[in-house]
């Protein structure tokens, strides 16, 4: 069978949305206001203080889903600076941690509301 090229979906238009969706309310946007691009310093990854090595990432997040979720894209290194000589012990393409944390009512502290680890399935 023979896709034609009109027939091909792309995939990044059909993902992406302008905004939020007007079906949620401002009050219930939890996540609208990482939307953009930011530049992260990696302190600490795979259980390894990095500090030494001036780690730089980038995280991209955007309203996704006709403005119903926000989705979000972690690269470490930046994408300007991978090349094919980059550090493959530093890439965990079978697994993943991820923690979320909460700041507290007093504007200081910091709350693990959740710790996942992840393992790709085989099947």
């Amino acid at each position: 069978m023979t896709v034609k090229m009109d027939e091909r979906v792309d995939f990044h238009s059909r993902l992406a949305a302008p905004g939020r969706s007007p079906e949620i309310p401002a009050s219930a946007d939890v996540y609208g206001w990482l939307c953009g691009s930011w530049e992260l310093d990696v302190l600490h990854y795979r259980a390894i203080d990095v500090r030494g090595r001036g780690m730089r990432g980038e995280v991209r997040a955007g309203w996704v889903l006709e403005g119903r979720a926000v989705q979000d894209v972690w690269i470490m290194p930046r994408g300007s600076e991978r090349s094919a000589n980059a550090d493959k012990t530093m890439n965990t393409p079978d697994s993943f941690q991820w923690r979320g944390e909460a700041l507290q009512p007093d504007g200081t502290a910091w709350k693990l509301e959740g710790e996942f680890r992840a393992t790709r399935r085989t099947r």
